[in-house]
């Protein structure tokens, strides 16, 4: 099956994306713009926003698309968060990167959101497909935390914090 093959995966899934834009009333998010591998890298950061962020507030119809919808600006608020303290903090990437299962909790949360948004046909199927992706992110997210807690200052600040309420408090 010369279409499996990995150097056509790119090209397969330009493919089939371009099929579902085809059939009428399918809502397709057409991201590979060049069936190459270039091409792919390129979508990569419209494939992660559609595959972990989507549907926006204003995009959820009905009850469940509303509450799909508030979860996603959760991840997005939470998602957020964690650049911003990258950016206040450079270090803490590079102590997050140490960490195994961070590095692959990332690459995970990249390549799986690329293949799904790049060959799924709608976004209820890209919701479904993004069930084992989440611990993943929410995994990579909360080891950032854990970095940033642990980060040098933060800590003299946490014991002085912790040892002032232990002197404070009476004991029996």
């Amino acid at each position: 099956m010369p279409n499996y093959s990995l150097s056509q995966v790119p090209a397969t899934m330009f493919e089939l994306n371009n099929i579902f834009e085809t059939m009428e009333g399918v809502t397709s998010p057409q991201i590979i713009k060049d069936p190459s591998w270039l091409g792919l890298i390129k979508a990569s950061p419209a494939a992660f926003v559609i595959t972990v962020y989507r549907p926006f507030i204003w995009e959820g119809r009905g009850l469940t698309g509303l509450l799909a919808a508030i979860e996603n600006l959760i991840l997005l608020i939470v998602s957020l968060r964690a650049v911003l303290l990258l950016f206040q903090h450079p270090s803490l990437f590079k102590r997050a990167w140490r960490s195994p299962l961070f590095r692959s909790c990332l690459i995970f949360v990249f390549l799986y959101s690329i293949v799904v948004a790049g060959s799924t046909p709608n976004f209820g199927s890209i919701s479904r497909y993004r069930i084992p992706l989440i611990p993943f992110l929410v995994g990579a997210l909360a080891i950032l935390q854990y970095h940033y807690l642990e980060l040098p200052g933060r800590m003299r600040s946490r014991r002085i914090e912790l040892g002032t309420h232990a002197q404070s408090t009476p004991s029996t």
